[in-house]
């Protein structure tokens, strides 16, 4: 049995799931109709923080909290508060910052994570995600 078609303003006959109602028109539209535009910007890991566009260009689609990904796992790292500071851990792996020698507050670390990045050649970057830690030293048992 066939699905239900309907005909595009264009005259090409598409399946409801890929029509969109155009508001300005009043009519359906297909996706060769119309043109999509970003409304807003969130950072992939929290999701949570709404940013403008330069804000999103700037930070690399990244929130301006820190928001790091874990170097074995690609999970998103959480700050755990200890005594004299804290570190980053990731609760998938286990794997934690205080293996690399990384601690202090939770601003502190970024602004290391940060200034290492800049330091480091552009073909090193590309090889590791944005934001992520180097993976020295072994998982946290």
């Amino acid at each position: 049995m066939a699905g239900v078609a309907f005909r595009c303003s264009c005259g090409c006959l598409r399946a409801v799931p890929s029509l969109y109602w155009c508001r300005h028109c009043v009519t359906l539209r297909c996706a060769y109709c119309v043109s999509q535009e970003v409304d807003a910007f969130f950072c992939p890991n929290c999701l949570d923080e709404l940013m403008p566009t330069t804000e999103a260009k700037l930070n690399k689609n990244k929130c301006s909290t820190g928001c790091m990904n874990c170097p074995l796992c690609s999970t998103n790292l959480s700050f755990v508060s200890a005594e004299g500071g804290g570190y980053m851990a990731c609760g998938y792996c286990q794997w934690t910052s205080e293996t690399i020698d990384l601690t202090g507050t939770r601003a502190e670390i970024i602004e290391k994570v940060k200034k290492n990045l800049e330091e480091t050649p552009e073909s090193a970057k590309t090889k590791k995600p944005n934001g992520s830690l180097p993976a020295k030293g072994k998982r946290r048992k």
